[in-house]
């Protein structure tokens, strides 16, 4: 199902049988074989829709994918965030999504207030 849902995803069409897939049991917090979740690539391509169905039904908004291929850490913000896809970063802010620092392209580091 999950290899299913991001091929629905690649396809950039009609969300439909994103949300059948979710309904008929899909985890949703199942990894590629190399990590991606599928809310980070729903925020990537800015399936505003499937990204919030997603989060809904569980999906981890502040999963970390370990990327070996560019040596870095993503989430669902910080791909959203380098593609400048501001619905899809805002919808995962507002979904509890961590904010980091956007400077920090190697390491993340949450956002902190000095007192």
């Amino acid at each position: 199902m999950f290899r299913q849902f991001m091929i629905e995803l690649d396809r950039q069409q009609n969300p439909k049988r994103c949300f059948e897939l979710v309904a008929a049991g899909m985890n949703v917090n199942e990894r590629t074989a190399n990590g991606m979740t599928a809310l980070m690539k729903a925020a990537c391509f800015n399936h505003l829709e499937v990204c919030q169905m997603l989060i809904d039904n569980g999906a981890d908004v502040n999963a970390v994918w370990e990327d070996r291929l560019v040596e870095v850490s993503n989430t669902a913000l910080r791909m959203a965030r380098r593609r400048g896809k501001q619905a899809a970063i805002d919808l995962l802010l507002r979904n509890g999504a961590i904010d980091l620092a956007p400077d920090d392209a190697e390491v993340f580091r949450p956002l902190t207030v000095k007192s």
